[in-house]
């Protein structure tokens, strides 16, 4: 896992070499998310800085899992 700020975002990347997944079964409340925890940590960011951030999911079986975490990058002012 690793984080970089990208222009105004803030990118967590999770890569997993490991077996994968299908998500297409793996499907709740529309999304691609599998389990209540992700939809909840998707939900919420979503509702605190809009649609344009999130948690991004690309996972086939067979070939690994990559996760993206997109958040605002928020500067406090020493005002």
């Amino acid at each position: 896992m690793f984080g970089r700020v990208f222009q105004d975002h803030l990118l967590f990347e999770i890569i997993d070499n490991g077996k994968g997944m299908d998500l297409r079964k793996n499907t709740m409340k529309g999304s691609s998310f599998s389990g209540v925890g992700i939809s909840n940590v998707q939900e919420r960011i979503v509702l605190l800085y809009g649609k344009q951030y999130g948690v991004h999911i690309e996972s086939m079986p067979g070939n690994g899992t990559f996760v993206t975490i997109e958040l605002p990058v928020i500067r406090e002012s020493n005002a």
